[in-house]
């Protein structure tokens, strides 16, 4: 552009001009859409295919026109180019490759895309986690199933985050006694004296912490996690984290000693690759053959140097 060989772009008012951007095996040259600066762009890549000793895949080369350069000009340069045209739908790095005034509609099929997503983990997750509601006619619902239509040892109805389901044995009712059997819908409230000899005290006291509407409404399905009982990500995601702390607080005794252990090593004044190769080494994580072999990468794991020991992180330090 110094040279005036090409004419690039201008961003803005009053802004410098634009020739090229160069991403990761990607360029984009920028210049007008006339004779004189093609032939100055096809100087540019001829000396770069003799200086680089490569040649330029025409085929996977395209070219994109303002809307106020004249057809004859446009079929000109692409008959010279040898390159096809591309149109605003088209997409680059699974973006428009083009974005006009009008963004809404430039992103609507991303925007779709994303809500598409999101209805299906919230389907996955609402058939994973269950909430509970307070209605009439047997409490509340849970997965779609009225409570009256809850069996009591077999569904998933009761609201501890443990499994939902009831650990109780059952002593002296029928196996197929339903939630709506355990509540006295003249009154509209629990049958405290058959909870308590019937359930654990536990299971006892959250049963009958549960409240029934005296007008005994119509049941729905509601999210109970959240304070307004409707399902949203945030409450999901807190849900989903502290089931997963829960999950591996047997498998770590205690997160705080690894940490205190790690600290200094990643304090030592070396190179970064050097802390990472400590780390790998001590969680064995380099390709050696034990590792290897437990992949089924190779069929044995006996070092060649000694041909006595497995090839450990250990063994080859």
């Amino acid at each position: 552009m110094d040279s005036d060989l090409l004419e690039g772009v201008v961003v803005c008012h009053g802004g410098p001009k634009l020739s090229h951007l160069f991403f990761a095996d990607d360029s984009l040259i920028f210049c007008k859409a006339t004779l004189a600066n093609y032939e100055s762009l096809q100087r540019i890549l001829e000396d770069y295919e003799k200086a680089s000793d490569q040649q330029l895949n025409r085929a996977k080369m395209s070219l994109f026109f303002s809307s106020n350069t004249s057809n004859e000009a446009q079929e000109e340069i692409k008959q010279r180019f040898g390159a096809q045209d591309i149109k605003q739908h088209e997409k680059y790095l699974r973006l428009p490759s083009l974005v006009g005034r009008n963004k809404r509609s430039t992103f609507n099929a991303i925007k779709d895309k994303v809500g598409k997503k999101l209805e299906g983990w919230k389907e996955k997750i609402m058939s994973k986690y269950h909430g509970c509601a307070t209605c009439g006619e047997g409490g509340f619902t849970v997965e779609g199933r009225e409570w009256g239509m809850n069996l009591v040892w077999e569904d998933k109805w009761l609201p501890l985050s443990s499994m939902y389901k009831v650990v109780s044995p059952n002593t002296f009712l029928h196996a197929n006694t339903c939630v709506s059997e355990l509540i006295d819908l003249e009154n509209a409230s629990w049958k405290s004296t058959v909870i308590d000899a019937l359930f654990l005290p536990r299971e006892a006291e959250t049963i009958k912490s549960i409240p029934l509407s005296s007008r005994l409404p119509g049941d729905r399905l509601i999210w109970a996690m959240s304070s307004n009982v409707q399902f949203s990500v945030h409450s999901t995601y807190s849900l989903a984290v502290n089931l997963s702390q829960a999950a591996n607080k047997g498998n770590s005794s205690n997160t705080s000693l690894v940490r205190r252990f790690w600290k200094p090593d990643w304090s030592l004044p070396v190179p970064h690759k050097t802390q990472h190769f400590m780390w790998r080494a001590c969680r064995e994580a380099f390709p050696t053959k034990v590792n290897l072999a437990r992949r089924k990468v190779v069929m044995d794991n006996i070092c060649d140097v000694c041909g006595l020991k497995a090839v450990s992180t250990g063994h080859v330090l």
